[in-house]
């Protein structure tokens, strides 16, 4: 199997940042990696076994990675064992699926605490789920006078204010949770989309308060685009791509700027591309070709031109426009990339190679960038210096997936089955997802190791609480008995 085929299943991640246990599991959750946020809490509560927002997420994380049955069992046991405890009902209201029983857990725990906060505001989601506005809105007021640090209960009250047609109330709630809770972004997201006149004080305010958060930085980039303040936004979206190399919208909004600024690209012209995102491919396409007419030096156009006709098939069509860009502006990135992965895509490997290296070497950030540059090496003439690029990337970034996978199956096509399950189950061990732990089972028979794999299944198995892995390794080892 060509290595190609592992890059285009991958998601461009971010690295994990060292925080608190739960804003760690939080970011792996936004780096898209559930099976390393099960494992981060799972450890955490072993030793930490009272930390409520901890178990809180785990439930969440397991509720959403088809685990529910799991997640109900656990908390159940949990509320038997202590049924003394608030929290434990509390949980096992959080983890059940149906609404009668969670209500009745949550009911138990403010029947044992009546100024239970979380269970207040479990029940408020549930009416405010069932239409019932007006007693979710009593609930999640009784919350918040026990708990005014409670997001939950502050989301949950303005969602259900929108939820009733009344904006007004929505946003005095918002202001007051800014004021209760200045550390967290949310209610100056929801100020600056509820109260748009005031947006660029909100989202100042905002990221003095949470000064490098994500959400907060790349919306006051965009708010600035909308105002058409050039100077300020160029500087915001430095600021953006600081905290958010990988997000392609935030690099795309930000070549704008630069080809605005150089007057290769007008303000209409780039509203008009940024319009394209919300239209149909055959009505995107029309509203391009006139930003191409009207602006024949934006390279920037060419290339979004050039990616709406592959997705339309033209791919003839496409490489024209791409490598237009490209000429236009020899050292872009954006430009470059596109070239490259249409290239790649095409099986061109060595045609791809210098096109990928430019943008590659713009955006040494860009880990499915650098996969991209590397498979193009390997699949080309030069197998050797893309198991290097290979090697590299797993150096820098060693919590991302796509490097030991590309790497292994690189190795696989050289006939080192061996080393490949080497990569992958180590990989496994840094980050059990799934995708690395089925990789690492594939590669282990290749290279006549499913006991050894098994039993590092069935270890993932006990780090996650995941039975999936555990599954996995009976598979295996039947596999191999049959």
């Amino acid at each position: 199997m060509p290595v190609l085929s592992w890059l285009l299943s991958l998601s461009l991640l971010a690295s994990l940042a060292i925080a608190g246990p739960v804003e760690d599991a939080e970011s792996l959750l936004r780096d898209e990696r559930p099976g390393a946020a099960m494992a981060a809490l799972t450890q955490h509560l072993a030793a930490s076994p009272d930390d409520v927002a901890a178990h809180e997420l785990l439930i969440d994380i397991q509720l959403n990675s088809n685990l529910a049955e799991i997640a109900r069992k656990t908390y159940l046991d949990r509320a038997q064992e202590t049924p003394q405890d608030a929290d434990a009902w509390y949980l096992l209201g959080r983890a059940a699926l149906d609404p009668g029983e969670s209500m009745r857990a949550y009911q138990q725990a403010i029947d044992l605490d009546a100024t239970h906060a979380r269970a207040l505001t479990g029940q408020a989601a549930m009416y405010r789920v069932a239409g019932r506005t007006d007693q979710a809105v009593s609930l999640y007021v009784e919350a918040l006078a026990h708990d005014d640090k409670l997001l939950e209960a502050w989301s949950g009250l303005w969602s259900t204010q929108l939820l009733s047609e009344d904006p007004r109330s929505a946003a005095l709630t918002a202001e007051r949770a800014s004021e209760a809770i200045p550390d967290t972004p949310e209610p100056w997201l929801t100020l600056a989309l509820l109260r748009p006149d005031r947006a660029r004080t909100y989202l100042s305010q905002g990221l003095a308060q949470n000064p490098g958060d994500y959400r907060l930085v790349v919306d006051n980039a965009r708010h600035l685009f909308k105002e058409q303040d050039l100077e300020a936004a160029q500087k915001a979206y430095r600021s953006a791509l600081r905290v958010a190399p990988e997000d392609p919208t935030v690099r795309t909004e930000s070549a704008m700027l630069s080809e605005i600024a150089s007057d290769m690209l007008s303000w209409a012209g780039a509203q008009a591309l940024l319009d394209t995102r919300s239209q149909s491919g055959a009505d995107a396409l029309r509203q391009v070709d006139g930003v191409v007419a009207q602006n024949p030096r934006s390279s920037l156009a060419r290339v979004i031109r050039g990616n709406l006709k592959q997705q339309q098939s033209d791919l003839s069509g496409a490489a024209t426009d791409l490598r237009a860009a490209v000429e236009l502006t020899p050292t872009s990135a954006e430009a470059n990339a596109a070239l490259g992965l249409l290239l790649l895509q095409q099986k061109q490997a060595p045609a791809a190679v210098a096109p990928l290296k430019v943008a590659y070497e713009s955006r040494g950030e860009d880990v499915a960038l650098g996969l991209a540059y590397a498979v193009a090496l390997a699949e080309g003439s030069d197998p050797g210096a893309g198991g290097i690029v290979l090697l590299e990337l797993e150096e820098r970034f060693p919590y991302e997936a796509g490097p030991p996978m590309a790497l292994a199956q690189l190795l696989m096509n050289l006939g080192e089955p061996g080393r490949a399950y080497a990569v992958l189950l180590e990989a496994t061990k840094r980050m059990p997802e799934p995708q690395l732990v089925l990789a690492m089972a594939a590669m282990a028979q290749a290279a006549g190791r499913p006991a050894e794999a098994a039993e590092a299944l069935t270890e993932l198995g006990r780090r996650t609480g995941d039975p999936r892995f555990d599954q996995a390794a009976r598979q295996l080892l039947g596999s191999v008995q049959e």
